[in-house]
């Protein structure tokens, strides 16, 4: 689990896989392709597994939020 985890932060943070997935780097004319419009490569499919099993762990820790805060935190306050 820690693997998937710190596959994760990679596009949580602004750094090397999140950034591969943004854009390519064209050393021979020495720019950044954007990839906005670009199909989908094998990685980016690996990345949606990942997301599969954070998203289910995160709704389950979100709907369990009422049951360990305190009971004034979901009071409309008015």
């Amino acid at each position: 689990m820690t693997d998937c985890y710190k596959y994760l932060c990679e596009f949580s943070h602004p750094n090397f896989h999140s950034n591969t997935v943004a854009f390519e780097l064209d050393k021979e004319a020495k720019e950044f392709k954007i990839r906005h419009d670009d199909p989908m490569r094998d990685q980016e499919f690996d990345l949606i597994g990942y997301l599969l099993i954070s998203t289910h762990i995160f709704l389950n820790l979100y709907d369990k939020l009422e049951d360990v805060l305190p009971k004034d935190e979901f009071s409309n306050k008015e």
